[in-house]
């Protein structure tokens, strides 16, 4: 275990902003994913569809534990390296 980059008191700026955000009926991509933090709030802010893509399956394990207790389902994808995404995005 380490302490991380961020203080414990340092605020989750994506969460915050994503307050701001009506998702209703949306179409989202979320790029650099991790563990699937920023896909489960689209979600759970009324997004149609998400995708959530990353370079490599790093955080598998923890997406579907994310997933599974907040009850979202999102797309996710290995893509490799975000250059050509257009190329590399099943369905465009």
């Amino acid at each position: 275990m380490t302490e991380g980059i961020y203080p414990g008191n340092f605020p989750m700026t994506p969460r915050q902003m994503l307050r701001r955000c009506d998702l209703t009926g949306t179409e989202c991509l979320d790029l650099g994913t991790m563990e699937g933090l920023v896909p489960t709030l689209m979600k759970r802010g009324g997004a149609r569809r998400v995708l959530a893509v990353d370079a490599i399956d790093h955080c598998r394990e923890k997406m579907a534990a994310v997933k599974h207790y907040y009850g979202v389902d999102f797309d996710f994808q290995t893509v490799g390296l975000m250059y050509d995404l257009d190329r590399k995005i099943k369905g465009g």
